[in-house]
């Protein structure tokens, strides 16, 4: 590919041609190589297009053969909760155009994919508020990668506190955003603290020698941000003017009557008022129903709006509630469904009757709708701007119309916007003639002084504070909070992550705390299932939602945006309740009072909480569980962003009973379960007994189940091809279940945490070292590592395990005399072992110094990545003080060597953290943790490998 081809390659993609600044800035791109500090481009205008202008920039590099030229990641960041879906939606038609294409141009884009990259597919990711045992979302460091994210997920990871990540993997995290990525962040006049972080990032970087790839980029996209000294910006040009699509866009009028209430309890009826008097209008196109906004400040206030119309409208109209605290599979469905509706086409819709959408912030960088009026509440200028950018969104229609309405007795001093409102409406009302404002792209006035909140002092990104915030595991005592230098001194709290689960209460309604241990390890919380909530607004609900008093908690209402402010925790009253909180493997039974900010919380169903739109604090009804879901592909087609994990169940008798689809009769929850409670109880039943005992229960309520269980019990049961692998789930010794699992395990088993399975198959220890030598070295020259580090990398990944020859480990793995096993079908934890296999695999290289002669002056940083490639020595080894060593011997490429003795690498004077700090500043904070992802994914990927080529179907067991 040429630079030339970027018209031809956007057209092939999208069926049209680029607008002219598209082509100019892929052609600049692929010039200088270098992007632009600003790209000041208009909403509308079509900035998501720079997702195709990196590829582009990506594939003629490549083509080049010099793809180290370009960024292998591409992240389009924005700071709110809700992805921007319009982009993430756009990077997926583009990987499947080009993994499905038949043009010449199409297939010479594979073909530079498959000669560069572990696949000749795009990989497209979303970055969701996390709970740890997430999906891996860093898996292949060769493949090119378009990420969409939020600030603090971005941030958190860049900073090594990767929310949602655990320590373990903190690190991989840091190393791949933070290397050969590009970073564009949108709207960045709302996130100045993150750009001076990044600033000090780059600033770091370049002190430190290059490993081969290029350094972190970033470049802001923003129309209203001021230019800094010296940067270079990018900006629309006469020809982008004269466009006829664009300047259609940028020329439609979008009159805005000025409107206000006094209090913000008249809002939601003068909402409903402007809607009913919209819908009573000649609609501004006659051939379709009118698609109305109406966007609020606050989800309390949104639901009021929603409440109303829907009453008064009942069959006369659509209407839909849009908020941005729901977990992301109902998200997902929702915004799919709507997306039919109200996505931007220059065509009408015939035939649909009006929709109407009450949203709150969410919608100012959501999906790509499209709306014919809109009705907004007052905000800071850029909030308002936003807004309206989806009214009219393509400029087909002869104009749009709406209103902003003011509610005046929070015009000044808001907690979200704070004096801004009263200036943007001093602004509106300076420009309207006739009570109205046109706030089109170019009619609309230009910002001024007051009218955008002034940035958040933040703290200076040093490098001894970045040298606290290395150290992953373990992590210091005392070190600085990343929520500072993403948002600015004393603002946002990173969320809770509050997953509903079933079967987690006793027959009195209180947690079994020890059952739901159990549970939880079966079927660990994943992301997907799980609903962000800002720490004030989450704890002052649970406070104070299970009161004696019937009358709905009356919550503090801070909007829909990203975090939460600082504010003076509420009292709690002695006795408050306990909540399960999930950190990596514990989990824990504490306090509400107890409960930090960016904590994991898992809650009983029936706490209800949350409805079919997302949190909804009044209600007391359960709430689904998304278990089965969460762990369910997200569908066909490339990058669909998670993987199937193995079909596990958990039967309880309390779980089995909401399985069943609507209400159960007293009888039949009483008799519903009583033959499998009983085969379960029964001291001389075996598993295939109490197996046999669910199957005939299955037959016999099979057709009441929801869809989600029956398609997890029939993957358990390899849709009748194969019996599960069946544990007991035990408390105290005591049946209380049983825990079934497919036969086969998944590669989407590999945990985030640490990479490795719980289940796996028998693997040589000679294959695996091979295996990860290999993928180590295919990594490391694919993403252009200079050649000694290539080298240093393989070999590394050969002796990576070799710890594991200790025959205690060996034990564990129930190997064979004369068998050296790298992972095998079973795990006996029974077997105590010393100090970590890691370390033990350095231990024996320090006695043989002979293995590592090949690579002069390369020595230790082998030793370091070899210590860390489980996450752990990232500052300090585990003490172990009651190992007392090993001895054994094993043969490399033909010679034999042994070992003997112990460590002690955990030791203060063992020298290893000397060796920690000494990297540091050879290789810099991101380059080293990028050198640590090379390796530990490449022992990721080796063991899906083993694991998706293994045709043992009765593999199993714990490893």
């Amino acid at each position: 590919m040429k630079a030339t081809d970027f018209a031809a390659f956007f057209t092939e993609l999208h069926g049209r041609a680029p607008f002219p600044w598209q082509e100019r800035l892929a052609t600049d791109l692929c010039r200088d190589n270098t992007w632009p500090d600003l790209l000041d481009l208009p909403t509308g205008s079509g900035k998501t297009a720079c997702i195709d202008v990196a590829l582009f920039h990506w594939l003629v590099c490549a083509g080049r053969g010099a793809p180290h030229d370009a960024s292998r990641r591409v992240a389009f960041v924005v700071d709110r909760r809700i992805i921007v879906d319009e982009a993430a939606e756009r990077a997926r038609r583009i990987a499947e155009r080009i993994a499905q294409g038949t043009t010449p141009l199409l297939v010479e884009q594979r073909a530079l994919l498959a000669a560069t990259t572990s696949s000749a597919q795009i990989e497209v990711v979303k970055l969701r508020g996390g709970v740890e045992r997430e999906e891996n979302l860093a898996r292949d460091p060769t493949l090119f990668t378009v990420v969409l994210s939020t600030v603090d997920q971005i941030g958190s990871r860049l900073l090594f506190r990767g929310y949602g990540v655990s320590d373990r993997m903190k690190s991989v995290h840091a190393g791949i955003f933070g290397v050969d990525t590009v970073l564009l962040l949108d709207e960045a006049h709302i996130a100045e603290p993150f750009q001076q972080t990044l600033h000090a990032i780059v600033r770091q970087q370049a002190q430190s020698p290059s490993l081969g790839p290029k350094p972190l980029r970033w470049v802001r996209l923003s129309a209203t941000a001021s230019d800094a000294p010296g940067a270079r910006a990018f900006r629309l040009e006469s020809a982008d003017r004269a466009h006829p699509v664009l300047a259609q866009r940028l020329g439609a009028s979008k009159p805005m009557q000025l409107l206000t209430v006094d209090k913000r309890d008249q809002l939601p009826k003068a909402m409903k008022e402007l809607v009913l008097g919209e819908l009573g209008k000649e609609p501004l196109t006659p051939d379709e129903g009118p698609r109305v906004a109406v966007v609020v400040n606050r989800v309390a206030t949104a639901r009021a709006v929603y409440d109303l119309l829907s009453a008064d409208l009942k069959e006369r109209a659509q209407v839909e509630l849009v908020i941005g605290r729901v977990r992301p599979i109902e998200r997902d469905q929702r915004m799919e469904t709507l997306s039919e509706v109200l996505r931007s086409s220059e065509s009408p819709r015939r035939g649909h009757r009006p929709i109407v959408v009450v949203a709150t912030q969410t919608i100012e960088v959501g999906a790509d709708f499209d709306f014919h009026a809109m009705f907004t509440e007052a905000a800071s200028y850029a909030a308002v701007k936003q807004r309206v950018g989806r009214l009219n969104r393509l400029g087909v229609r002869g104009s749009a119309r709406g209103a902003v309405v003011l509610v005046r007795d929070e015009a000044e001093g808001d907690p979200i916007y704070g004096n801004t409102t009263a200036a943007t409406w001093a602004l509106l009302e300076k420009h309207a003639e006739g009570g109205a404002v046109d706030l089109g792209i170019d009619g609309a006035p230009a910002p001024v002084e007051g009218t955008a909140q002034n940035p958040r002092a933040t703290p200076v990104l040093s490098p001894s504070l970045v040298g606290l915030l290395v150290q992953t595991q373990p992590r210091p005592t005392v070190e600085p909070g990343v929520a500072d230098f993403l948002h600015g001194f004393a603002s946002e709290l990173p969320d809770v992550s509050v997953v509903w689960r079933d079967g987690l209460t006793d027959a009195d309604g209180r947690v079994d705390v020890d059952l739901a241990r159990e549970i939880l390890a079966a079927l660990p919380p994943l992301s997907r299932e799980a609903m962000s909530l800002p720490f004030f607004t989450f704890r002052q609900w649970l406070a104070s939602a299970h009161t004696t008093e019937q009358k709905a908690p009356k919550l503090d209402d801070l909007g829909d945006l990203d975090g939460d402010v600082d504010r003076e925790l509420p009292k709690l009253a002695a006795g408050a309740m306990k909540v399960l909180v999930v950190s990596g493997d514990d989990v824990q039974h504490v306090l509400l009072g107890s409960v930090r900010p960016g904590a994991k919380v898992v809650l009983p169903s029936n706490t209800g909480g949350a409805d079919r739109f997302g949190f909804a604090p009044a209600s007391r009804e359960s709430v689904s569980d998304l278990t089965f879901l969460a762990r369910e592909s997200g569908g066909a087609g490339p990058s669909r962003g998670h993987r199937n994990r193995t079909p596990t169940v958990v039967w309880t008798p309390s779980l089995a009973r909401s399985w069943v689809e609507g209400p159960l009769s007293k009888e039949e929850a009483e008799s519903c379960m009583k033959p499998v409670e009983e085969a379960l109880k029964d001291p001389d039943n075996g598993r295939d007994d109490v197996v046999d005992a669910f199957k005939t229960w299955l037959a016999a309520w099979g057709e009441r189940l929801r869809p989600d269980v029956t398609r997890a019990v029939a993957g358990v049961f390899a849709n009748g091809k194969s019996s599960p692998r069946t544990e007991w789930l035990e408390v105290d010794g005591e049946r209380r279940g049983l825990v079934l699992r497919s036969r086969k395990p998944s590669p989407g088993d590999l945990a985030e945490y640490e990479g490795g399975l719980q289940r796996t198959i028998r693997v040589s220890l000679a294959d695996h070292s091979r295996g990860v030598e290999a993928f180590a070295e295919r990594f490391a020259r694919s993403v252009g590592l200079t050649e000694p580090l290539v080298l240093a990398l393989r070999k590394a990944g050969y002796v990576h395990d070799f710890g594991k020859a200790d025959p205690r480990f060996q034990s564990r793995l129930g190997a064979e005399p004369g068998e050296l096993l790298a992972k095998s079908d079973r795990y006996d934890r029974s077997t105590k072992l010393g100090e970590r296999h890691e370390v033990y695999s350095v231990a024996l290289l320090d006695q043989h110094p002979e293995l590592l002669s090949e690579h002069p002056g390369l020595e230790n940083l082998i030793r370091y990545l070899v210590g860390t490639h489980h996450g752990f020595g990232r500052g300090f080894q585990p003490m172990v003080d009651d190992d007392r060593g090993a001895t054994f011997e094993l043969e490399v490429d033909g010679a034999r060597f042994a070992y003997r003795g112990r460590p002690g690498l955990g030791r203060l004077g063992s020298g290893w953290s000397d060796l920690f700090v000494e990297l540091h500043r050879t290789y810099g904070p991101w380059g080293l943790a990028y050198l640590e992802s090379i390796l530990r994914l490449a022992d990721h990927r080796r063991s899906e490998y083993e694991i998706t080529n293994s045709h043992d179907e009765d593999t199993g067991g714990e490893a």
